[in-house]
């Protein structure tokens, strides 16, 4: 059973977070202060840790760098009124995984608390499955396990933001076929295929409530919104896979006139992996509906493509786009398992 720790000494707050969890099959433990609450870590298994932006004799924020130093594998989510909103912001880039603002609803907390063991279940499950290719890469199961792993991930993403349900796989499978029609090598088209499921990982640790905004973000959301890039690469830092994933994850917002992020790198500086997974991520984002805006006919997602065809975009990457929609009658649809890869030695 899942042990969370909640953090605060507010009786009223531990009891309804408490009764919350307790009433949907969590066990929970309490510390008045994050002094307590560090003593349980050291003696106790525990899962996630639920904590006061505000908590007594140690802040939240000082606490989940405490705990992410030296308990990097549990998520902390912090709960935050509006008084504590900048901190709560600060909080995300400091890699608290969620933050809650009160009056928290059970609905929210149930879906934070879910989508973080799901996390923490998905990237275990993801380095064990890759651990395991040192010695048995010639195993159709390690493809097996790879490749659904990456589609959990995916559906956890969707979890996150359900109003972009699908984009990974509907991505994977845009970037895949473009790059069939540019004649990549096996090896190329596996790297794509897979960075396709893992590049908005980092939207993990955005928080729900800025994903969905149905108005334009502040430039202070927006800045947290682009720090995705770097927080994704950082989760899957450790993962051990037979192609540069991190590299494409981490490239995937450039741009051909160095206008993207995160670096603002140009031209061929940026993996060629990276510029086709660029072309279907739009491509894809466009054609989708969004909470701040209604989707877009295929044909103005194709004529952005065209209009920047060589400045934003590769122009060989556009091109294959071309031929894919207008010669082959390409349709954007999801990916259900339907890549196999070649296992390497």
């Amino acid at each position: 059973m899942t042990n969370i720790l909640l953090v605060n000494n507010e009786r009223k707050w531990i009891e309804d977070i408490g009764r919350c969890l307790f009433e949907n099959g969590y066990n929970t433990f309490y510390a008045k202060n994050t002094s307590e609450a560090l003593d349980d870590l050291d003696r106790t298994g525990i899962d996630i840790v639920i904590a006061d932006i505000m908590a007594p004799k140690m802040t939240g924020l000082t606490l989940l760098s405490v705990v992410n130093q030296n308990y990097p594998e549990i998520p902390v989510i912090l709960i935050a009124d509006a008084a504590s909103m900048d901190e709560a912001q600060a909080a995300v880039k400091e890699d608290a995984f969620d933050y809650l603002v009160k009056p928290v609803g059970e609905s929210a907390l149930l879906k934070s608390v879910n989508m973080a063991l799901w996390h923490q279940r998905a990237m275990t499950r993801t380095s064990e499955a890759v651990d395991s290719s040192e010695s048995s890469l010639q195993d159709e199961a390690l493809f097996s396990a790879i490749s659904s792993t990456f589609h959990t991930i995916g559906r956890i993403l969707e979890l996150k933001d359900p109003l972009s349900a699908g984009h990974e796989r509907k991505v994977a499978s845009l970037a895949l076929s473009i790059a069939k029609k540019m004649n990549l090598s096996q090896r190329q088209q596996d790297c794509i295929y897979f960075a396709s499921f893992l590049h908005d990982i980092g939207k993990l640790l955005i928080p729900s409530e800025i994903l969905s905004k149905p108005s334009k973000l502040t430039p202070c959301e927006y800045a947290m919104v682009k720090d995705h890039v770097s927080r994704g690469c950082a989760l899957i830092e450790h993962i051990k896979l037979p192609w540069p994933i991190q590299d494409v994850v981490y490239q995937h917002h450039e741009r051909l006139d160095g206008s993207g992020y995160p670096e603002g790198i140009m031209g061929d500086s940026i993996m060629l992996e990276a510029r086709i997974l660029a072309v279907a991520d739009v491509i894809e984002a466009m054609t989708s509906y969004r909470p701040y805006r209604p989707r877009f006919d295929i044909r103005v997602a194709l004529k952005e493509i065209s209009d920047n065809r060589g400045r934003l975009y590769d122009e060989s990457v556009c091109d294959a786009v071309y031929s894919l929609f207008r010669d082959d009658n390409y349709q954007i649809e999801d990916d259900p398992l339907g890549h196999r890869m070649v296992i390497y030695k």
